[in-house]
């Protein structure tokens, strides 16, 4: 079986402080076969993660808690679209 990982959204989140961040969504999916790639199926898990790297956990709707070197930056995202 074969796995990879997809960009499938992309949206902004701002920290208490007015810091605004990219968040991007990367989807896991798989096949089976490993010859033909037009057969991928989703795994239901998503990779959170910041433009520059960084982990982010999805607390909630619109809920996210970014872990950098400095600690952890809660986050929240009114964008519609948002997880």
């Amino acid at each position: 079986m074969t796995a990879r990982k997809r960009l499938t959204q992309t949206f902004t989140a701002q920290s208490k402080d007015g810091h605004e961040f990219v968040i991007h969504v990367y989807t896991e999916s798989y096949n089976a076969s490993t010859t033909d790639a037009s057969g991928m199926e989703p795994t239901g898990r998503s990779d959170f993660r910041t433009s520059d790297g960084k982990r982010v956990n999805h607390e909630g709707k619109g809920k996210y808690v970014i872990f950098g070197p400095s600690g952890e930056i809660p986050v929240t995202s009114d964008d519609p679209d948002a997880p």
